[in-house]
């Protein structure tokens, strides 16, 4: 039977419209049935029920359909919902709001009010940007004056009015994760949620079936039903794996950090500065754990005289415990001067101009997400120590024959080489970058020849990914004792500040690399600890020290050890192991592959110096394995690495534990 103008009138009366009302609509043309004279009936008969002050409004979303459509124009681009939509779109007293896709076409008193401003909407993300269906839109404007939503023919699987309840419900649960999910769930399902709760009252409207309610109603009542019964609409899909997460941030915690970055050269300096020092850092706050503070210093190495002082001055200024801080040197040779002995006035200065950036970094600490990986660096160092066939072993730098200059047929093989690049990001919960940490095993000795200080290729690198990435960048030396970086240096060069660059260019592309691709982690855990050893010395090396007057030296040769402190500093499943040395290849290897966690990082010449440590089997008969001559760095004895070994993986063990209880 068809139905006209007048009969349809009554029928939206009889639905509960009255004049003065504002109306939303949704249609099936089909599900009405034949109209009198024709569909312009249905849209006048609506204009009838609300009267001249009243106004009704329809979706005109235009991408509804697949496919590629011209540029939006809001006067000439066709509506995709339906043919009663485009009626009313294309009426010339109609009004359309300017979204490109999640228009709203109106007739009525309101309906240039109801349109207006689309664009300068807002709200969290949404699959079609922020102003689609969020704050000050059209869809909120219905929302906010009560209007009706009217269904005919659909259901609320149609209701573009739900996009703006998941507007509403994101914005209350952001803020807690870096990247939300946009909260999908079932349209349909939600509205038998919605008459269950009686919000929502049925009718007919020619032939259609009919659903009415208000649009405050809808969204007020939407967003309680989420609020108790996020199960049921959101489950284990990836919504509610980001639901979870948030709960669990919540309950747990975030981990916040604060970096620093000073300038570490004093005044009235002899030699030119080619580029200046830093001491850089990163100060952790674990909810549960506590903190820690990861530091690195442009310096040569660090013995217990002066690195311990530093780092309690960064402890107390950033409310650290002592034992948590790792202070690592990047053991550039053209630092401040070579710390064979303390000096006490260049310690003194650098504890004052490390004090407040330390304490800063610590007042403003914020959330962060943290993210690990390896990438290879190939070409940037090489093994230093050489083994001959016949029998004899060699490690470049004071042994003789050099390892440059031995014939190829005499080489058994090289000592093992370690071309990883280990990186630990953290972000601002806004995706910036608060912090990089690179680890490799290689000597920051590029620019070694060079008569200026500089910070070398370390510091070249650091300052590049710094500028890329907008954050302080730290560069520690990972199992450096065998490793040099001579890979790049051409016949009859040398190493100089232009090697440097062109070391640290390459390192800068190697890290930026492996930071593009880098997964992130919203919860992860951060864990220290420290264990105390006992390194015990060479004999010829206590009767070079006592022959000499070093009086630090000969303190460790009357001892016969040299107390050391290994420490690993965790962040979810990357650690920093701080051993005191500088590590040959093969121990770090032991501890890397004797670790819990996916990536560790060994970092040589953490808080202190025993100077080189090489694995006790590179010690026989016919092997030079530092030199020919006795030297200041062949301190420790064979099977010092054994000591140490353990030491790190005591260390890497206890903050695995801690961990594991922070995380609980």
């Amino acid at each position: 039977m068809a139905v006209g103008r007048k009969l349809l009138t009554e029928q939206f009366k009889a639905m509960g419209l009255r004049p003065g009302d504002v109306v939303l609509f949704h249609s099936s043309l089909k599900a009405i049935g034949r109209v009198e004279p024709g569909p312009e009936a249905v849209v006048e008969a609506l204009l009838d029920a609300v009267g001249g002050k009243g106004t009704i409004a329809v979706p005109t979303i235009v991408p509804a359909l697949k496919g590629i459509r011209p540029l939006f124009d809001p006067n000439d681009s066709p509506s995709e919902m339906g043919l009663l939509t485009e009626l009313v779109r294309k009426r010339t007293d109609a009004v359309r709001s300017d979204h490109p896709t999640h228009s709203v076409a109106a007739v009525g008193a309101r309906a240039e009010e109801l349109c207006r401003d689309h664009r300068a909407g807002r709200g969290p993300a949404t699959p079609w940007g922020r102003d689609a269906v969020g704050y000050d839109t059209p869809w909120d404007r219905l929302r906010e004056w009560n209007a009706w939503v009217l269904l005919m023919g659909v259901d609320f699987g149609s209701c573009t009015l739900l996009h703006h309840a998941q507007v509403r419900y994101l914005g209350s649960r952001s803020g807690v994760t870096w990247r939300d999910q946009w909260p999908e769930f079932d349209f349909r399902l939600m509205g038998d949620s919605l008459e269950k709760e009686g919000v929502v009252r049925r009718g007919r409207i020619g032939e259609a079936e009919c659903l009415l309610a208000r649009a405050a109603a809808i969204v007020e009542t939407a967003l309680a039903i989420l609020g108790r019964e996020e199960e049921p609409f959101f489950g284990r899909g990836s919504v509610g794996e980001w639901l979870s997460l948030r709960r669990r941030i919540q309950k747990e915690g975030r981990v916040r950090a604060g970096a620093f970055s000073v300038e570490v050269v004093p005044e009235g300096l002899e030699r030119p500065v080619g580029r200046p020092l830093h001491m850089k850092g990163v100060i952790f706050d674990h909810p549960r754990n506590g903190r820690a503070a990861h530091v690195v210093w442009d310096h040569g190495a660090l013995f217990g005289e002066d690195g311990d002082p530093i780092r309690g001055a960064i402890a107390e200024a950033a409310d650290v415990p002592f034992e948590r801080v790792l202070l690592t040197a990047t053991h550039t040779h053209s630092g401040y001067w070579w710390p064979f002995t303390p000096e006490p006035k260049y310690r003194d200065f650098v504890i004052r101009a490390v004090r407040e950036p330390a304490r800063e970094a610590a007042g403003r600490l914020e959330p962060v997400r943290a993210g690990w990986r390896t990438v290879h660096a190939p070409g940037l160092r090489r093994n230093r120590s050489v083994y001959l066939r016949d029998g004899r072993a060699y490690t470049e730098r004071w042994a003789i024959p050099s390892t440059w200059h031995v014939r190829e047929e005499e080489i058994l093989r090289h000592g093992p080489d370690d071309d990883q690049l280990r990186l630990l990001v953290l972000e601002r919960l806004d995706g910036s970058r608060l912090a990089v940490m690179a680890n490799l095993s290689c000597h920051n000795s590029a620019a070694l020849k060079d008569p200026q200080i500089t910070d070398d290729f370390f510091g070249v690198a650091a300052e590049i990914v710094g500028n890329v990435e907008d954050c302080v960048v730290l560069v520690s030396p990972g199992s450096e004792g065998d490793q040099d970086p001579t890979a790049m240096v051409e016949l009859g060069g040398e190493r100089g500040m232009a090697y440097a660059a062109r070391m640290g260019r390459r390192l800068a592309g190697y890290m930026l690399i492996g930071l593009a691709d880098v997964e992130m982690h919203d919860l992860f855990g951060v864990a220290a600890a420290a264990c105390r050893a006992e390194v015990p010395v060479k004999e010829q090396w206590r009767s070079l020290v006592e022959a000499s007057g070093n009086p630090y030296m000969r303190k460790r040769a009357e001892e016969g050890v040299v107390p050391a402190q290994v420490a690993a500093l965790a962040v979810g499943d990357y650690v920093m192991v701080g051993i005191p040395a500088e590590l040959f290849t093969t121990p770090a290897r032991r501890i890397r592959e004797h670790s819990p966690f996916g990536i560790t990082s060994v970092m040589a010449l953490t808080n202190g110096d025993v100077f080189y440590v090489a694995e006790k089997d590179a010690f026989f008969e016919g092997s030079q394995i530092y030199g020919t001559e006795d030297h200041w760095p062949e301190m420790a004895a064979p099977g010092a690495d054994d000591v140490l070994v353990e030491a790190g993986l005591r260390a890497v063990r206890e903050a695995q534990a801690e961990l594991a209880r922070g995380l609980r």
